[in-house]
């Protein structure tokens, strides 16, 4: 027997490792794009309209940070980051998260070119290098709104790698700012030169371009060793290379260091370190030597190249250096350690400062200043002193202080960017005043934080534990746990709250029977309508709330309290099918199955409209009402439109083509258009005039393999002559442009002069006229968006059922293929919504609760020459056509309901066990079924919300419900809200008790009034809340028995050197070294935490340089409880006094005691009390419970302690290891523990005699993270992260043959998961719950065998991202494993990377043992629920199994750790 593991990542990483920016998206844009080690983010930069007032100049900050939309938390982080000195001119901006992708590779460092495919366009394309020496070339494509991957270039040849096993030189890719080529320097001293295309296109004709742009935008790739460069000079141990600015030809200066040295040879051996700078031709393939520089100091790390100069600036750890072709070189010292290190004549002004720079990053801010950003966080500028084009002398200036930089980038005039791994990223504004240069004392340049990248990386620790809410919220309910971790370090560090869920505050309750629908109506006077003008006020309160139920409706008064209303002429005597304002927010209109009454403010009727026999229409079922129009659809698939006149205030039909209701529509809406996103492509093309001339545009074509599949679109393209791209489209004829006086866009990016239409959607100054769209959703499964009022046909796609990638525009309706199955979406809504600027989304609901999301985007046919969709329709036909596309939003989430699991291996879902009934009502005899059906085609489930919260956006009700939001980054998240089970209805709603909030009614039947928590952030995958520490935080703790947190913390001190004694030792000559760079050490302490507040309500501080090595809340024997066992707090430490004094440490046990609290504060009702102190031989490294027993490891030992009278330790039993214990764990009476060289042993205690025995270890060497253990009863594999970034199985298998009795371990399992994983926790795996069908009565069957436990790991890494391992049974991981190798050639991977090549185990050494791999990448596996439904059955047919079975396995592998 064995267990079937699965990993699935189901928090993606945060940390910052590289950022490049691009006019990547549209030529128009400024995107930041940002590499989060194997996740790939692309933002629009966008500036603000809004000005800062004066009154915040001054003194007051934290209003100015607020003012840029942040957090609370944030507003004390950066004390020395000034506002700006005249804010009243100044803009502020802000990142629009645009699309995010998950590579199955490491980011290893990323460049910008623009190529002659993508400048056709005007657009960048991106370059990204990959571990080893792999380097992928992008683009975006306007036609399909998502990136396409050009070309993959492979470097790995086995005759470059002779000298490695591993490749331990990181892969650095550098490109000529002209755009000529990219280098990679790869394997330590190989480059390869990959030449781009540089035809200049103005005076050719077409055909030579059409033949230019269908090649390559690259030429074939030169790769040599760079020793080679000059036989004179020996180049090798590259250290850094860049390109430098202004050369005719690409030059390219390397850092190298010849010969290598180290401090202690720096008496005999120093300045090591050379510069050479060589011009790349490409052509001859010859690299003549410009200049070279040697003897630079040892500690060189990196190169600035200056620009509009040949000049260099080079960095090293003590002294700024700058280098040019006409002078040796001047330089300055930074701190006292440069002089004495190099014989280089350098200025020692500067050495007082102090400063180290290794870790640090640069931007070049203007003329040729240079801000260093240092790797504690404080900036200052570069300033070269120049004297007739010469420079003559280097000044430093402080700027401030910010985050601990991991990279840096600088885009748009004033406007940089500083990413971090070990704190958030911030986009900062920066604008110099100019003053008297000569006499210049102060600083000049300023800096403002404009907007924020929120990282939880590095995550050191992280503990589970219950909700805690104030006692004033008694009525509660929510998921029971929350995921608590440490992250950041030093200033940056945090503490992390994470939930899966959102867990609404509930403010009160009531019962209320039968509720089908609710909604809330603000109402207002007409009189204060027309004086307000037309904007409706937020401060309105809810006027009305109206209960529908299955055979009445409430209307209830929604004063300080609710009451129901007996004299208003609303309709109550059935149920309601719509309510909503009209006539600006002054009328309110009921919509019930056979009429609408139009009501005054007062409840009073102004007319009513019923709808007779004689309309022949049926009834209502669906009412979509948006001021001025109503838009009614029939229960026989009828449409009918209404509008409210504004002369007579009275609603009228409106006229609509007798076409519309030949096939039955199945859902519609109306969309109101205030974007301007909306538009038809005569009106559109304007705006996209800053393309080059059609001309050009149509005739360049490219051989990009398109990121899309093949099949699907052979599929949705039936039936129409798919026109080959190399026809031209027949333009207009006044678009006869001489193609002399084209544009010239392949210089530099553009930067943003002034915020147009283009990057600030919906906020133009002129006011544009809303426009009015209704979409429909037909029987025969295609998607029509009609113009309003003329209810003109602009767009149409016939297969809207299968859900494609992306929805375009079937201009013509000739033989279409109607798809013969019957259509699963039952609900459509477009909508716009957004948090800084709105964009129009199409949400859609399947009949087993799928939610399918679009986004709209704005593309003229024939813009984009690689546009796969593209057909044979003359421009004049197109002009009349909506200029708008829908791509798909992908997303994580399923929502689908699983009834029922049969033993067939089918699970049978709603579809399936009870037949689609027909559209027709007279199929029921019985009226009570008849009643029931109506209910259900009446009942809505997506919900649209205006304000709660400050949010807006989508809830989708039912079994798994949804919110679908926008928050800070303007990027589409949708939550779960799964802790009160099925909710039927739901509104918002805003009145004196509950400002801003949401009514719900839940499958109880009770109604709860809520509100969302304001203090988490919404905008990343899950909720999250952080709190800032300002301290580094090392371990944390969960006392379940207590329910608080214990904290270990640090904040450094200064280092006094002691002797054995303890006594300080006085430095004779501390005197003369003041400015000297003395060493730190940590005081450490340790911390009671509340869950309700968070804030610290008791702590313990420890000796001077003792050091919390581990914490652990341990279950030890004791005689003060009933129960014989109790939990406390223990702590191992070890003191750091150098490599002179002996080690040694102390053990600790704490236990947590109630307290009275302090008056004011009832969370200060715990206190630690120390029970426990003994010292130890040695330094305290992982500790552990087992049996009531206390284990730690001290050195290379392990000791088994007992805790005696609650007062002291004895020891009982111990055993030797090899060389240091660094992480242990116990299960039952059996001991994992991870040694930091020697891998994994497996270790028995027995308590009579009391004895340690060794049962079995790994006997090959592996650098131990950190472990746990995966139990699928009766099986139980050991689970261990090592440094390489990979996680291994091992179980004890005594019976197995290779094991030898069982001495050794089996390896059964190893996976790589490109981030280091440094904690672990062992949960319960949850079950999936399945609702058993009516008919079945309560026999269930069951492929999960639910008897026995289940143990899943989850894992926190050091990049952010948090993950699961998860045991799954042996059919569900078959079926799975033959999707998984259908899916890693079926579908295209971003970038071209093999996610099986990812994920094989990766290691430093030389294996002495083969990959057992075994572990299924659940990450890959989630990409099925994102493909359309035909591709979905094509895959799951080839596998033998269908659609439903393989999402059900998904929904159990989602399901299993849903606690959160």
């Amino acid at each position: 027997m064995s267990i079937y593991p699965l990993y699935k990542e189901v928090f993606p990483p945060t940390v910052v490792d590289s950022v490049v920016c691009a006019a990547f998206t549209s030529p128009s844009d400024v995107n930041v794009i940002v590499a989060r080690t194997s996740f790939l983010q692309i933002y629009r930069f966008v500036e603000d309209v809004e000005l800062i007032t004066e009154e915040n100049t001054g003194e007051d900050e934290s209003n100015l940070v607020q003012e840029l939309g942040k957090d609370d938390d944030q507003n004390f982080l950066f004390p020395t980051l000034k506002p700006a000195a005249n804010p009243s001119s100044s803009k502020t901006a802000h990142l629009e998260l645009v699309a995010q992708y998950k590579l199955f590779g490491n980011i290893a460092s990323m460049g910008v070119v623009r190529t002659i495919s993508s400048g056709i366009n005007g657009m960048d394309s991106l370059l990204l290098s990959f571990k080893d020496a792999k380097i992928s070339l992008l683009e975006w494509s306007l036609a399909t709104n998502s990136i396409v991957t050009v070309s993959i270039h492979y470097y790995e040849r086995e005759e470059f790698k002779t000298e490695f096993l591993a490749n331990t030189c990181p892969t650095e890719l550098r490109v000529d700012p002209s755009n000529r080529c990219a280098v990679l320097n790869f394997y330590g001293n190989k480059l390869a030169i990959l030449p781009f295309r540089q035809e200049d296109t103005a005076n050719l004709s077409e055909e030579e371009i059409a033949k230019i742009a269908s090649n390559f935008p690259y030429l074939r790739s030169i790769v040599f060793d760079v020793s080679s460069i000059d036989s004179q000079i020996k180049i090798k141990n590259v250290i850094d290379m860049e390109f430098l600015y202004g050369c005719h030809e690409p030059t390219l200066a390397i850092l190298f260091e010849s010969y290598q040295t180290w401090p202690g040879k720096s008496n005999s051996i120093k300045d090591t370190c050379s510069v050479i700078t060589v011009t790349l031709d490409i052509s001859k393939q010859k690299y003549p030597v410009v200049f070279t520089r040697d003897t630079l100091p040892q500690t060189c790390l990196k190169l600035i190249p200056v620009p509009d100069s040949m000049g260099v600036i080079i960095i090293a750890a003590d002294a700024i250096i700058y280098i040019d072709d006409s002078s040796l070189g001047i330089g300055i010292a930074v701190n006292t350690f440069a002089s004495p290190t190099t014989k280089f004549p350098l200025d020692t002004t500067y050495e007082k400062l102090g400063l180290a720079l290794e870790g640090s990053y640069h931007v070049i801010l203007d003329n040729k200043d240079i801000l260093l950003s240092l790797s504690d966080g404080d900036l200052y500028v570069i300033k070269l002193v120049e004297n007739e084009e010469t420079v003559t002398g280097i000044r430093l200036e402080e700027a401030g202080n910010s985050t601990l930089p991991s990279c840096a980038c600088k885009f748009s005039k004033g406007y940089f960017i500083l990413g971090s791994r070990l704190g958030d990223s911030h986009l900062i504004k920066y604008h110099s005043s100019k003053k008297d240069q000569e006499k210049q004392k102060t600083n000049d340049y300023k800096f403002i934080i404009c907007d924020t990248l929120v990282n939880v990386g590095p995550i050191v620790d992280m503990a589970f534990g219950e909700l805690a809410y104030p006692e004033s919220q008694l009525h509660i309910i929510q998921k029971n746990l929350e995921i608590v971790t440490c992250s950041g370090y030093s200033e940056e560090s945090s503490l992390c709250i994470f939930h899966r869920n959102i867990n609404p505050i509930v403010n009160n309750f009531f019962p209320m029977e039968d509720c089908t629908n609710i909604w809330t109506v603000s109402c207002r006077d007409s009189m204060f309508a027309e004086s307000s003008g037309t904007k409706i006020d937020s401060d309105f309160f809810d006027k009305y709330l109206f209960i529908s139920k299955k055979d009445k409706t409430m209307v209830l008064g929604c004063g300080e309290e609710l009451q129901e209303l007996q004299q208003t002429d609303f309709y109550t005597d059935g149920p309601t099918i719509n309510v909503g304002c009209l006539l600006n927010g002054t009328r309110i209109l009921q919509v019930y199955d056979h009429g609408l009454r139009f009501v005054d403010n007062e409840g009073k009727l102004s007319q009513l409209i019923p709808i007779n026999e004689t309309f022949e229409k049926g009834l209502i079922v669906f009412a979509n009402i948006v001021d001025p129009y109503v838009l009614l659809l029939f229960d026989n698939g009828d449409i009918s439109l209404m509008k409210v006149d504004e002369r007579t205030k009275n609603i009228e039909f409106h006229l609509r083509p007798e076409r519309i209701n030949v096939i039955p529509t199945v859902s519609c809406c109306i969309y109101r258009d205030d974007t301007d996103l909306f538009s038809l492509v005569k009106d559109a093309t304007p705006k996209f005039s800053f393309l080059k001339s059609d001309q050009k545009r149509k005739t360049s074509i490219h051989l990009s393999p398109m990121n899309l599949d093949d099949v699907e679109f052979d599929d949705l393209c039936k039936g129409f002559q798919t026109q080959n791209l190399n026809e031209s489209i027949d333009a207009n004829p006044d678009n006869k442009m001489e193609i002399d006086i084209e544009v010239k866009l392949d210089e530099s990016p553009q930067v943003l002069g002034e915020v147009n239409e283009e990057n600030v959607s919906g906020k133009v100054e002129k006011v544009k006229e809303a426009t009015y769209w209704c979409t429909l959703f037909k029987q025969d499964g295609s998607l029509e968006i009609f113009k309003l009022p003329e209810f003109k046909e602009v767009f149409l796609f016939p297969h809207f059922d299968l859900s494609p990638s992306v929805l375009f525009d079937f201009a013509s309706r000739q033989n279409l293929n109607s798809t013969s199955q019957k259509s699963e979406i039952k609900e459509i809504l477009l909508i716009n919504f957004g948090k800084k600027s709105k964009e129009p989304y199409l949400v859609a609901r399947t009949s087993v609760g799928d939610i399918i999301i679009y986004k709209a985007y704005q593309y003229i046919p024939g813009i984009d020459v690689f546009d796969p969709f593209q057909k044979s329709q003359s421009q004049t036909e197109l002009s009349e056509r909506l200029a708008v596309r829908f791509s798909r939003v992908s997303q994580e989430y399923i929502s689908r309901e699983t009834i029922y699991s049969d033993i067939h291996d089918k699970p049978v879902s709603k579809r399936s066990t009870q037949q689609e009934p027909n559209n027709d009502i007279n199929q029921f005899d019985d009226a009570s079924e008849r009643r029931n059906f109506r209910l259900e085609q009446i009942t809505r489930k997506i919900i649209p919300f205006s304000n709660i919260g400050g949010y807006n956006g989508v809830f989708v009700a039912g079994v798994k419900p949804v919110w679908l939001l926008i928050a800070n980054n303007n990027f589409l998240r949708s939550h779960p809200m799964s802790a009160d089970g099925e909710i039927k209805c739901f509104t918002q709603f805003h009145n004196v008790h509950c400002k801003q909030g949401f009514l719900y009614a839940n499958h109880e039947n009770i109604l709860r009034l809520s509100e969302l928590p304001s203090d988490f952030r919404y905008d990343m995958e899950w909720p999250v809340k952080k709190i800032p520490l300002r301290r580094t935080s090392y371990g944390i703790e969960y006392h379940a028995e207590m329910q608080v947190y214990a904290l270990a913390t640090s904040v450094p001190v200064e280092f006094i050197l002691r002797d054995e004694n303890g006594d300080p030792i006085n430095d004779v000559e501390q005197g003369k070294h003041g400015d000297q760079l003395l060493p730190d050490t940590l005081k450490f302490s340790l911390e009671l935490i509340s869950p309700v507040t968070w804030e610290t309500v008791d702590r313990y501080d420890f000796m001077e340089d003792e050091q919390i090595l581990c914490i652990k809340c341990v279950n030890l024997q004791t005689k003060s409880t009933s129960s014989g066992r109790k939990s406390f707090i223990a702590v191992g430490t070890g003191f750091f006094r150098g490599e002179d004094v002996g080690m040694r440490g102390n053990v600790y046990v704490f236990e947590i005691i109630e307290v009275v609290p302090e008056p004011d504060n009832p969370q200060t009702n715990h206190k630690y009390k120390l029970l426990c102190h003994e010292e130890v031989k040695g330094s305290v490294t992982a500790i552990c419970d087992v049996k009531g027993y206390l284990l730690t490891c001290v050195g290379p030992k392990i000791f088994i302690r007992a805790f005696e009278d609650n007062d002291r330790l004895i020891s009982v039993a111990f055993i030797d290891i090899q060389i240091y214990g660094n992480s242990v764990i116990s299960v039952k009476d059996y001991i994992l523990l991870g040694d930091v060289y020697k891998s994994v042993w497996f270790l028995g205690f027995q308590e009579e005699p009391a004895k340690l025995i060794l049962v079995g270890k790994d006997y090959h060497s592996l650098e131990v993270s950190c472990l746990n253990y995966l139990i699928d009863e009766p099986m139980l594999y050991i689970v261990v992260a090592d440094m390489d970034k990979n996680i291994h199985l091992f179980q004890y298998a005594p019976y197995n043959v290779q094991s030898f009795a069982g001495q050794k371990l089996i390896r059964r399992g190893d996976f790589h998961v490109g981030a280091q994983v440094k904690t672990m926790l062992s949960m319960p795996k949850k079950e999936l719950i399945r609702n058993s069908p009516i008919d079945q009565g309560g026999s269930r069957y069951l492929e999960e065998d639910t008897s026995g436990s289940k143990l899943l790991c989850l894992c926190g890494t050091l990049d952010g991202s948090i993950s699961i391992i998860t045991p799954i049974p042996e059919r569900m991981y078959k079926r799975l494993q033959l999707l998984h190798s259908k899916m890693v050639t079926g579908i295209q991977h971003v970038a071209g990377l093999n996610p099986k090549a990812f994920r094989l185990l990766n290691s430093k050494q030389k294996l002495a043992i083969n990959p057992a791999k075994g572990v299924l990448d659940g990450d890959l596996l989630f990409q099925f629920q994102n493909l359309a439904m035909h591709r979905q059955k094509e895959m799951t047919k080839h596998i033998g199994t269908t659609v439903e079975r393989i999402i059900d396995d998904l929904l159990a592998v989602q399901e299993s750790c849903d606690y959160f």
